[in-house]
C-alpha cells in the first residue's frame, strides 16, 4: 500500500513509547480486505497486533474506488470474507482495549469533563483517552480534575471517584 515504514520499525515505536509513557493509549487504524490479503496475511497481521502494545484498533473494511490503483488490482476479497475479517478484528480491538482499561484501575488521572449529562451522568476522558462518567455536577464543566479510576460498567465506560480539581 505504499507506506513509508514497516512492522518492525512501527512495532518499536510502539515499544519505545510504552517503555517511556507505560499508560499511553496507542491506537492504529487498519485496514482490512486489501486486494490481495490472503488468509494467511490476515492470521499474521493478528498476530502481529496481539504481540504489540496497541491499546485499541480503528478498523476500516477496504473499499474499492474506481480510477485508484487498488481498483485495479487482481485478487479482489470477497464483501462476506471482509465482513467476517472486520468482526474479528474489532474483536481483537475490544479485547486489546479491554486489556489496557484493566490496567488502568485504581489509577489517578486527570480528566477533563464535558457538559453533556445523559441519565444523570456527566462523561469525560482522561490524557490517555480512556472514558469516564460520575454524577452530573454543573462544578465540573470544562475543568480538569483529578479521579481515581473505579470499575467499568457494563459499556465499557470507567466509573470515577472525584479526588481533586486542579488549581
Amino acid at each position: 500500500m505504499k507506506r513509508k515504514y514497516d512492522r518492525e520499525l512501527f512495532a518499536e515505536r510502539v515499544s519505545l513509547i510504552k517503555s517511556l509513557m507505560p499508560q499511553a493509549c496507542v491506537a492504529a487504524d487498519l485496514i482490512v480486505g486489501f486486494p490481495g490479503e490472503t488468509d494467511e496475511d490476515f492470521q499474521d497481521a493478528c498476530d502481529f497486533i496481539e504481540s504489540t502494545g496497541i491499546s485499541y484498533l480503528h478498523v476500516f473494511s477496504f473499499s474499492e474506488r474506481p480510477g485508484t490503483p487498488a481498483s485495479k488490482m487482481e485478487n479482489k476479497i470477497s464483501k462476506q470474507k471482509i465482513k467476517e475479517r472486520s468482526k474479528i478484528l474489532h474483536q481483537l480491538s475490544e479485547k486489546k482495549k479491554d486489556e489496557f482499561y484493566k490496567q488502568n484501575i485504581n489509577s489517578n488521572c486527570k480528566v477533563l469533563f464535558e457538559s453533556a449529562k445523559r441519565n444523570g451522568m456527566m462523561f469525560g476522558f482522561t490524557e490517555n483517552y480512556i472514558k469516564v462518567k460520575t454524577t452530573f455536577d454543573e462544578e465540573l464543566i470544562n475543568k480538569i480534575v483529578i479521579v481515581k479510576l473505579k470499575e467499568l460498567d457494563e459499556y465499557g465506560v470507567f466509573k470515577v471517584e472525584i479526588k481533586s480539581e486542579l488549581k
